[in-house]
């Protein structure tokens, strides 16, 4: 469907492009499309928080509304402006416009339709739609599918680059490549396993996870095995880390009591990037599984969908889950993310004395007696991005 779409979209343009334009306003067309592209990924978050606070039914569309909205409205102010500026149009002779004028026509079509697959898959509906980026059984996150042209990767990577330069937000050095890194696999894999208990965003504002201040990312035992009581192989040039998230209890009715692994990921920095935690770019990595007690890690696919229970809780505002990724090597966490929609800071990672308890998880786990409710205390956490975006990591 996807690729029909873009086809559709390319020769569209091409021949509109051809027929009735000139190269002078089709250069300029494509100017137009990319800034308004580059508005609508900078700000569709920050709208879809206001409409999602002021109309709470819309909420798992909201990001959909308000990136077709901001590119929409920002194409027609820019083209607008165009036409009237160049309302004499420039003839750069009878050759060149028969050439430049699909060039710039298959250039648009590239942006545009690039735009409109990127908005679909903002869309909560099955992961297969615009197109199946990933197996739904078992996703590969190493190797996704892309669809004809690369028409969404081209648009989102031409943000990621100017979101790393002058296009950052004014109020603080964050970056889009980082927050959101590997985008477009974010949006196809929160969307995988969805269904009635199982949705890609939590409810429209609520901050259903929370980082401990202290103690939230070590590195992993090296006797860890499956349930089965296999050892668990390595992955070369990868250190096995364990991330401690805190799911709250507003988590059960928020749609996010429901989840699968690939909702869960945390983004990491090399070592020496640090000072610009939320600067640059960034690697998005998802967890193996999580620990069901001291020694052994349930294994889960990405899209098995796992339940929090309210008896999973034992009365205490917070359930902290310890999830095992594998992280680059010269890399470390920085920044953890739930759906699409809460993302909290990492502290630096801690070792020796200063490691807790592991808080297992799992129907028939239990919990070591020995950790608190809280044992590091809770972290700030910010709404991402409903309320405002993560701090930068401590």
């Amino acid at each position: 469907m996807a690729s029909i779409l873009i086809l559709l979209i390319v020769a569209g343009c091409a021949a509109f492009q051809f027929l009735k334009g000139n190269i002078t306003r089709g250069v300029a067309t494509i100017i137009v499309a990319l800034v308004s592209s580059f508005l609508a990924f900078g700000y569709y978050e920050l709208l879809a928080g206001f409409l999602s606070g002021y109309v709470e039914s819309v909420g798992p569309w909201a990001q959909l509304i308000c990136f077709s909205f901001i590119f929409l409205i920002g194409f027609a102010l820019m083209q607008t402006g165009i036409i009237f500026i160049l309302h004499d149009p420039i003839n750069l002779g009878d050759l060149a416009e028969k050439i430049g004028r699909p060039i710039c026509g298959v250039i648009l079509g590239l942006i545009i339709s690039g735009v409109v697959v990127t908005a679909v898959s903002l869309a909560p509906i099955p992961a297969k739609y615009p197109y199946a980026r990933f197996d739904a059984r078992n996703p590969d996150v190493e190797k996704p599918n892309k669809v004809l042209l690369n028409a969404d990767g081209l648009v989102t990577g031409l943000f990621n680059t100017v979101s790393k330069g002058s296009f950052k937000a004014i109020s603080k050095p964050r970056s889009f490549a980082t927050l959101h890194a590997s985008f477009l696999d974010q949006l196809f894999l929160s969307r995988q396993g969805i269904d009635k208990d199982v949705s890609s965003q939590a409810k429209s504002g609520s901050v259903v996870i929370e980082m401990p201040r202290k103690a939230a990312a070590w590195a992993a035992p090296d006797n860890l095995e499956n349930l089965a009581g296999e050892a668990l192989p390595g992955k070369a040039g990868h250190q096995a880390m364990i991330v401690r998230f805190g799911l709250k209890r507003k988590a059960l009715t928020s749609n996010a009591g429901s989840f699968t692994l690939s909702q869960v990921r945390a983004i990491c920095k090399p070592r020496d990037q640090l000072a610009d935690a939320l600067g640059g770019s960034g690697t998005a990595i998802y967890p193996v599984g999580y620990m069901y007690n001291a020694t052994q890690v349930d294994i889960k696919r990405l899209g098995e969908k796992i339940q929090v229970k309210r008896d999973d809780f034992n009365d205490q505002p917070i359930r902290w889950i310890d999830f095992l990724f594998q992280v680059p090597g010269t890399q470390v966490p920085v920044l953890a993310q739930f759906k699409l929609n809460n993302a909290d800071s990492i502290p630096k990672p801690v070792t020796g004395d200063d490691i807790p308890p592991i808080e297992g998880f799992g129907p028939g786990s239990k919990q070591d007696t020995e950790a608190d409710a809280d044992p590091q205390g809770a972290g700030n956490n910010d709404a991402y991005p409903a309320n405002s975006e993560p701090d930068a990591a401590r």
